[in-house]
């Protein structure tokens, strides 16, 4: 199974063997340094795979790179966040966190 990730300024796209699996979303705003994620998607076939998972860590990793804060807008990565505190805390723009 080759996995590649597909990143730009509007989100990320998980594609499995050259087929589209899943998708992240987001809003970048440079003014505010902030990446608002408003949407996650895995398609049912690769659903509890772990792919909203990853895609959500290559989100933190484009935005460490671009020093900017998640604001947690869609409702998985809320959850996720919720769920891990410690771990996930000093990312969170400070009028979100």
């Amino acid at each position: 199974m080759m996995i590649n990730w597909q990143i730009d300024s509007d989100g990320i796209t998980c594609i499995i063997d050259k087929q589209e699996v899943g998708e992240m979303h987001w809003i970048e705003n440079l003014d505010a340094q902030t990446l608002d994620i408003v949407h996650t998607q895995v398609i049912s076939k690769y659903r509890g795979q772990g792919i909203a998972q990853q895609l959500l860590e290559q989100a933190i990793l484009y935005a460490k790179k671009h020093h900017l804060k998640i604001i947690p807008s869609c409702s998985y990565v809320k959850y996720i966040f919720e769920q891990n505190p410690n771990k996930y805390q000093k990312l969170i723009a400070e009028d979100y966190a």
